[in-house]
């Protein structure tokens, strides 16, 4: 709802196109599904928003216009990070991070499926079937960040993304 009413309060249809999977849970593995959604984007730049994700009410206006100004290859993802609403951490998912690292209550990653990226270089790359989600998320992120194709980074130092992770 928060995206489409930016969407359209914007103006912003010729420049964000919205794909969804909308399957039964269970059906086919996240791992297939952002597979698929990435093959079936035709758009400049990708960016998934997670079940446990909310972004802020400007930042899909304020994305495009970092992409259209800068025409980056990725752009830094800055939030924050919730478990069943409680111990939040700021995540900084950023090119200058090349490993996977928390210091204090700071996440710190490269860039990853939550990042807005250029879709020639997502589609590089796929999102293995490991044991469990975060390894295939952890796995693409330090593909795509080791391959050396993420060159110029657009900051927005800001938080606009939210990760509400239930257990």
């Amino acid at each position: 709802y928060i995206l489409a009413k930016q969407i359209k309060q914007h103006n912003l249809k010729q420049h964000v196109e919205i794909l969804e999977c909308c399957i039964q849970k269970g059906e086919y593995s996240v791992t297939w599904q952002r597979n698929t959604l990435l093959q079936n984007c035709d758009s400049k730049y990708a960016m998934f928003i997670d079940i446990d994700g909310i972004v802020t009410a400007d930042a899909i206006v304020t994305l495009v216009n970092k992409l259209e100004i800068f025409n980056p290859d990725v752009v830094q993802l800055t939030g924050t990070y919730t478990v069943n609403g409680m111990n939040p951490k700021t995540m900084d998912y950023s090119n200058k991070h090349k490993e996977f690292m928390e210091i204090k209550d700071v996440m710190m990653r490269p860039p990853t499926h939550l990042n807005a990226i250029a879709t020639k270089h997502t589609k590089k790359f796929f999102f293995k079937e490991l044991p469990n989600q975060q390894e295939a998320d952890r796995d693409w992120a330090m593909l795509l960040s080791q391959s050396g194709l993420l060159k110029e980074e657009a900051d927005y130092a800001s938080p606009y993304y939210l990760q509400q992770f239930l257990t």
